[in-house]
């Protein structure tokens, strides 16, 4: 997470964050989503009972660790500081991030790196 303190009410913020996950073999559908606070940002339209999420990763008994970029403008209307985050949800089983689940130390296996990047935008 990171937090950023706008200067002006009118300011958006400009909120990049790519990040690299692999969801434990057996695992299924893990979700994620951008939040400021605790209120996602950058999330599909409410239906029924879908997940709003920003994006979504199946690959499962894979074992392969996925790289995302998600990238949203936000308008906070708020000079107080502001976090934000990713956050994910997963059905059971286990996440990884910046690694894939078999982590055996050999050129065959990497590593990732994730960030969360903000920027406020003058109104």
């Amino acid at each position: 997470s990171v937090a950023i303190t706008p200067s002006a009410t009118s300011s958006k913020i400009l909120v990049t964050c790519t990040f690299t996950s692999c969801q434990a073999v057996g695992t299924n559908n893990p979700y994620y989503r951008l939040a400021r606070d605790s209120t996602g940002i950058l999330v599909g339209a409410s239906a029924g009972s879908r997940t709003q999420m920003s994006t979504q990763n199946n690959s499962y008994n894979a074992n392969v660790s996925n790289s995302r970029t998600l990238t949203a403008v936000d308008a906070p209307s708020s000079t107080s500081s502001i976090t934000y985050a990713l956050q994910w949800i997963q059905a059971g089983g286990t996440m990884y991030f910046n690694r894939a689940e078999t982590d055996t130390d050999s050129s065959g296996y990497g590593r990732g790196a994730s960030q969360i990047t903000v920027m406020e935008i003058s109104a």
